[in-house]
């Protein structure tokens, strides 16, 4: 198998080891916020068919801490490293009520490709730069768990201005 199906394949491994251990249906485990335990089960599955990863955790709009696997791979040209990230727990992301029956259960991709995944699934903009290269991403200042609140009911509400 070449490395595409072999990551879908570790993806769908680990998406039923965390339905198994959370007790949820399997589709539910792409919506919950269960990146950690994700991340860990992709990388584990990964590592054990020898394909080298690392973890990404980055700062999004609503939620403290969002993780995701990190593949590099050799580009194209032979020289150029391309980082393939594998997000499973993606779908938290979109708009509530998104129908997900079309959508992939995980982005795979460059960064760009899954940026403009995600971006075409819906996902809203403050959230995209979740998968931006490191060098264009810049962090939320740290939230409370009341700004963090506060701010998904401002979104959930469609408010131009903050409860807070």
């Amino acid at each position: 198998p070449n490395l595409s199906d072999r990551i879908s394949s570790a993806v769908g491994e680990a998406a039923q080891r965390v339905a198994d251990q959370k007790m949820l249906p399997v589709d539910e485990v792409h919506r919950r916020g269960v990146c950690r335990v994700m991340t860990a089960e992709i990388l584990s599955i990964l590592i054990e068919n020898d394909i080298s990863a690392y973890t990404d955790s980055r700062r999004p709009f609503k939620v403290d801490e969002h993780r995701y696997p990190v593949i590099e791979a050799e580009g194209p040209d032979g020289g150029t490293v391309n980082e393939i990230v594998v997000d499973a727990a993606w779908w938290q992301f979109l708009p509530e009520g998104t129908d997900t029956k079309e959508l992939p259960r995980a982005l795979i991709g460059t960064r760009d490709e899954v940026v403009a995944q995600a971006a075409v699934a819906g996902v809203p903009p403050e959230d995209l730069r979740i998968w931006f290269p490191a060098d264009q991403y810049t962090a939320e200042p740290y939230l409370t768990p009341q700004e963090i609140v506060a701010r998904a009911i401002d979104a959930r509400n469609g408010a131009n201005e903050s409860i807070l």
